[in-house]
């Protein structure tokens, strides 16, 4: 039996085994798109159909678990529609013609090392 050490999420309490695993980093490549303003709408699209997902994620847990846990679900949902940090990426789909996602993944790494750079230890976690 393996045993791990860590700051409790929720001290005294469990609800089921603990699940580990092993985050690869993924690098994408750069793509370039043909019609860059079709790009954008599938993304507008795709970006409106995960938030419809995490609201409906947020009434399901809140029917089951309370309002404390299903937050994270109306966190997520505001990350996913965050126009300040998705404003460059979209830009740059429409300027350099590169696919979507090698422009969000360009854009996280920026505001990675910002986080990293930070004094603040817990923002530095962040990163």
């Amino acid at each position: 039996m393996k045993e791990f050490v860590g700051l409790p999420g929720a001290g005294g309490r469990d609800l089921a085994p603990a699940i580990t695993f092993h985050i690869e980093k993924v690098t994408l490549g750069k793509k370039t798109v043909e019609d860059s303003e079709n790009e954008v709408q599938r993304f507008k699209k795709v970006q409106q159909e995960y938030a419809a997902d995490l609201e409906g994620l947020y009434y399901e847990t809140l029917d089951k678990k309370g309002e404390a846990t299903a937050n994270i679900f109306k966190a997520y949902k505001n990350i996913a529609l965050d126009d300040f940090f998705f404003k460059k990426p979209i830009q740059a789909v429409r300027e350099e013609r590169i696919a979507i996602d090698y422009a969000i993944d360009l854009e996280k790494e920026k505001v990675s090392a910002k986080f990293a750079a930070m004094t603040d230890p817990y923002m530095r976690e962040r990163a």
